[in-house]
């Protein structure tokens, strides 16, 4: 700790294996929740365990080398000033245009804010967009 201020490192992206699928865990940004995600919980009781009134949290992805090759993408982070996943990715030998397949979970902006680039292009090029249908009829 320097004059109150703490500097820490960026975590790692982390992997395991899972079947014939290595996963690798990506953290996008860090991020804080408010009271509103917390339906039926006393605000009093919500100040007192957060010390402050929001809870820390992390906008992770999950890129997924699929044993024979194919690499998915589960979410696509923020994307913008505050998305650090591209970076990430490549920190791990994944550039955008290898990426095959993105399975979105759902579509609220830090989940696909990753899938443009500044002007609008599509960030990763040859990747086919998968997401549930309640999902896309509801957006």
């Amino acid at each position: 700790m320097i004059s109150g201020i703490v500097i820490a490192a960026e975590p790692e992206n982390r992997s395991f294996q899972f079947g014939n699928f290595e996963v690798i865990t990506v953290q996008d940004a860090l991020s804080a929740m408010r009271l509103e995600l917390f339906p039926g919980m006393p605000e009093e009781e919500f100040l007192r365990l957060t010390g402050g009134g929001r809870v820390p949290s992390s906008v992770n992805v999950f890129l997924l080398k699929r044993g024979d090759g194919k690499i998915i993408l589960v979410d696509a982070g923020n994307g913008g000033k505050r998305g650090r996943m591209l970076r990430k990715l490549e920190q791990s030998g994944v550039f955008p245009e290898s990426v095959d397949f993105i399975l979105l979970t759902h579509m609220h902006g830090d989940h696909i804010g990753g899938l443009l680039g500044k002007h609008g292009e599509a960030v990763f090029s040859r990747a086919l967009v998968y997401v549930s249908m309640p999902e896309w009829e509801f957006w």
